[in-house]
């Protein structure tokens, strides 16, 4: 998004390395998203809250959308880093 990295989304360090990496994001209503690449390994995720605190604002939707359509479908496994 023109180069600008934004990072509104106070998330703890494990979820923001998969958040960083494409294999969780949200949806414009703040529902976590996994990705089907994390294969069995998802259900590591299980225990995880299902939706952000508050639901994202008109900015950080557009952002979370760029998100989900440029990292979070192109993720693979070969990218996890923690």
């Amino acid at each position: 998004m023109d180069g600008e990295v934004v990072d509104w989304l106070p998330l703890v360090a494990n979820l923001d390395a998969l958040f960083d990496s494409g294999f969780i994001s949200f949806d414009r209503d703040g529902v976590v998203l996994i990705s089907p690449a994390l294969g069995e390994e998802a259900g590591l995720l299980d225990n995880i809250p299902r939706r952000l605190r508050q639901r994202p604002t008109q900015e950080q939707a557009i952002f979370l959308q760029y998100h989900t359509e440029s990292v979070f479908e192109h993720a693979t496994v070969d990218e996890l880093k923690f």
